[in-house]
Order: C-alpha cells, then structure tokens, then sequence
C-alpha cells in the first residue's frame, strides 16, 4: 500500500497550509469588537479550549472524508472494474477470439488504472479543498457564526485565495505526471465540492457544543492517557536509563576537554584582538596630540577673530573742572 499523497502534492499541500493560509489569516485586520474582549491572563494557554475543540473536530471529519474515498470510493463511486470485468468475461468469453479477448482484458486493465489514478486524484483534491475552505472557519477563534465578517476589507486574503484556488485547478488541469494527477469530469469535480463544503457546517455543529463540556472531555482523556502512559515511560525510563548515562558519560569525556579548549583559543584570540586594538587606539591618539602640539607651537601663526581673546573696552574717566 503506498501512501494517499505524492511528496509533491504533499509539498502544495504543506504550501497552501502553512505558508499562504498564515499570510491570508495574519493580514485579516482586527476589528472594533475586539475591545470588548477580556485581557488574557498571564498564565492563560496559547492554544485555547475552543481552537482545540476545532483542531480535532476538523481533523475528525477530514480523516473520515478521506479514508472514505480512498477505501471504498470504487464502491461509493460504481468504480468496481473487477465485477464488470467478470460479467464481460462470462457473456463475451465464448463468442470471442482469444485475441480479442485479450485485447479487452488490456483495455480493462488500462480502465482500471484510469479510475485508480482518477479517484486518488479526487481524494488530493477534496483534501485541498477542505483546507481551503477550513481557512475561512479558522478566521474566528470564538464561538460565532459569522466567519465572513470583515472578508472583504482584507485584500490579502481575497487575492491568496485566489492565488490557491487558481493553482488547485491548474494542478487538477495541467499537473499531469508531475503531480500525478489525472484530469477528472465534471461529475467528480461536484463530488469533491461537495465533500469538502461541509467543512463550514460542521465548524457551526462544532461551535455549538459548550467550551466546559469540551474541556470536561479533554481533561478525563488526558487523564486517561496518563494513566496507560506513566507506567510505559517508567519502563522505558529503567531500559534506556543506563543508555543515557553512558551517553552523558561519554559526552563528558569527549566532548567537554574539546569544547573547553575550543573556548580557551576563542578567549585568547579575543584578548589578543583587543590588546591590538588598544595599541592602535594609544598610537593613534598620540599622533593627534603631536599635531595638536605643534599647531600651537607654530611661530607666526595668524590669529582669526574667533581665536583673538575678548577685552573689555576702554574705561575713560573724567574729573570736573
């Protein structure tokens, strides 16, 4: 079994989620309600109970979506060759030649392959789909409906969008062998749509359910989970923790004389820099009080007006006669 994605549709997938989904969210300009919202605590989470409750529930509908289509999409679809294969061998297999009837087993065959690539195709496309429309639920981090709000002020995110809805269906297109896609009808293209757009009702079901009550789950699972794991990490703990001391023991051994030495040369390199650097400075600041000596010595040296000291004028006194 080989993996539901190519690497290369994984790398426009790892492109269209981290890169261009986070500059269409972080240009989204705020709005004047967010005065009314309550300073968050210091201590408070960077990953709140509600982006929780929405991180697994969209994650929840994803994965089914996906695996649906990737498991039993031939059955769900009508793509089961194998049972029209047999029907044309059982009606046709007596009134054909064996070269024909080889012949009509390679076109199957080449069917087959064309629906295979055509489904995984649809599974790559719905998954695209479900980010790009997971985008606009992810424009809220409360529990309200209204995710267009502000929408059409944000340019970024408008021209983002585009920019991903318009490689999508270039990829869909043209991506050929590249992408390892195949082109897909109108039909399938109504089948994907319509398997990711409930991406956006699902958030509202999501969003209804109490934040108290998600916290309730999230707290007994984890509780839960620590209780399977703690007695596994302390096992893990006594078979890898002489393992760990003989790596510290070595490292101190190896490693610590090098980087001591290493810091030893970089100090004396840095003392030695400096001491060069003092030797110039006193050098250059005895040359500067040479010149300044011999300005001042120079005989015949012409005096300007700012130079000239200032004198009081003259005081004339006058006696009564």
């Amino acid at each position: 079994m080989h993996s539901v994605l190519s690497a290369v549709q994984l790398l426009w997938v790892n492109l269209i989620m981290d890169t261009f989904a986070a500059l269409a969210l972080a240009t989204d300009p705020p709005t004047e309600k967010i005065l009314d919202r309550k300073p968050t605590p210091k201590r408070a989470p960077l990953i709140t109970t509600n982006m929780w409750k929405m991180i697994i529930g969209q994650a929840i509908y994803q994965l089914l979506v996906t695996f649906v289509l990737y498991f039993v999409g031939y059955d769900v679809l009508g793509y089961d060759t194998k049972c029209l294969l047999q029907n044309q061998r059982s009606e046709c297999q007596h009134l054909m030649e064996p070269q024909l009837w080889t012949c009509l087993v390679d076109e199957s065959r080449k069917c087959t392959d064309l629906m295979h690539k055509q489904l995984n195709t649809m599974v790559f496309n719905t998954f695209v789909w479900m980010q790009i429309f997971n985008e606009f639920n992810n424009r809220r981090l409360d529990n309200k409906f209204n995710i267009f709000e502000g929408v059409l002020r944000n340019y970024f995110f408008i021209g983002i969008n585009c920019i991903m809805v318009g490689g999508q269906i270039m990829i869909i297109f043209v991506g050929g062998a590249a992408f390892d896609v195949k082109r897909i009808n109108g039909t399938q293209w109504a089948v994907c749509i319509l398997c990711a757009l409930p991406c956006l009702l699902w958030a509202v079901v999501i969003r209804c359910i109490p934040d108290s009550y998600a916290a309730l789950v999230f707290g007994t699972t984890a509780k839960i989970w620590l209780w399977f794991a703690r007695p596994v990490m302390k096992v893990l703990s006594v078979i890898f923790g002489p393992v760990a001391k003989a790596f510290r023991a070595l490292s101190n051994a190896v490693f610590a004389p090098t980087w001591r030495f290493s810091k030893r040369t970089v100090s004396k390199i840095s003392k030695k820099k400096i001491e060069g650097d003092g030797e110039t400075h006193a050098s250059a600041t005895d040359e500067e009080v040479g010149t300044n000596v011999e300005m001042t010595t120079t005989p015949n040296a012409p005096q300007t007006s700012v130079e000239l000291p200032m004198q009081p004028p003259p005081i004339t006194l006058t006696t009564p006669t």
